[in-house]
């Protein structure tokens, strides 16, 4: 990466939160025509981190990893099938949190335009907990996990990044530092999941192409789903062979339901217990009322 602008970088960037709908918004925005958004989300190309914290990480060895991209040949690979889009994007939460990644983006691509969807960081914090219970890396309760993150002292084996994910006030005045507040579209997830088609639009016309364009917004993804109850049912659920036999019998939207049904049946839902939702809330009580000021919308939800 240098200082010079290079065309065949993205101009357009999605940098989290994570857990607030960015797999969903990546999606529906690449479905218009003057925009091409990387077929790899999370490359994490501003965001390089030591290797180590990849091979201590269970959570790392949980997800499929291969995709972070660390080679800039590699990185500007995942744009050779633009043909004359005038927007060339990719999205990486990564990017909201890591101090390097504004200066990083700004001396590759100095006019970017970001965009960010922020969630309660409470419940942000929760539903990345529930994620890693899914995967089976996570062992502790909520209140444990929070404890073993936040308290001096607590060696668990494994490093947690619930809570520090969600001082988006703090993130974003680094971004100012480095980026007009003009370059930085800031949305709330309660607008993505209550009304998806005006905030796309507004997404859309903040790029300058056609805000006219409707994508089809009937999958959501990266949905958390919660821990099963038995992994072994979950297996036979996510089974190749399974869903091949299934397919024979059910129809695709069938099939779908039935699995959405089977988990469900199979899930345990985490606990959030008041106490440590009221300790979070303390925790982020400060950084809250910054990221209001610069969103410049009514957060005092996310204060109860």
């Amino acid at each position: 990466m240098t200082g010079t602008v290079d065309v065949l970088l993205p101009n357009f960037f999605i940098i989290g939160a994570n857990k607030a709908g960015t797999t969903s918004l990546h999606r529906y925005v690449a479905q218009h025509p003057d925009v091409y958004m990387s077929p790899v989300k999370e490359p994490m190309f501003f965001a390089p981190e030591p290797p180590e914290v990849r091979r201590d990480d269970p959570a790392w060895r949980a997800t499929n990893r291969a995709q972070v991209i660390e080679n800039l040949e590699e990185y500007r690979a995942l744009f050779a099938g633009a043909d004359g889009e005038r927007v060339r994007g990719e999205s990486s939460t990564a990017y909201l949190s890591k101090p390097q990644t504004p200066p990083l983006i700004k001396a590759a691509v100095p006019d970017a335009k970001l965009v960010a969807v922020l969630r309660n960081p409470s419940e942000r914090a929760f539903s990345a907990y529930a994620m890693h219970r899914q995967w089976g890396v996570e062992p502790l309760s909520f209140a444990d996990a929070v404890s073993a993150e936040l308290d001096s002292g607590v060696d668990v084996g494994r490093k947690r990044i619930y809570v520090k994910l969600g001082y988006y006030g703090r993130f974003l005045s680094r971004y100012l530092e480095h980026f007009d507040r003009g370059q930085i579209q800031i949305h709330l997830y309660e607008d993505l999941i209550a009304d998806p088609i005006d905030l796309v639009h507004e997404v859309l016309t903040f790029l300058d192409v056609d805000p006219a364009f409707t994508p089809d917004l009937a999958t959501r993804y990266n949905v958390t789903q919660y821990e099963p109850r038995s992994r072994a049912v979950d297996r036979f659920a996510r089974a190749r062979a399974v869903k091949t036999i299934a397919y024979r019998f059910l129809p695709e939207r069938g099939l779908a339901r039935a699995r959405e049904l089977l988990r469900r049946r199979n899930s345990v839902v985490p606990e959030f217990p008041d106490d440590v939702r009221r300790r979070l809330v303390d925790l982020y009580r400060e950084d809250i009322l910054l990221t209001q000021e610069i969103v410049g919308r009514d957060l005092s939800s996310w204060l109860t």
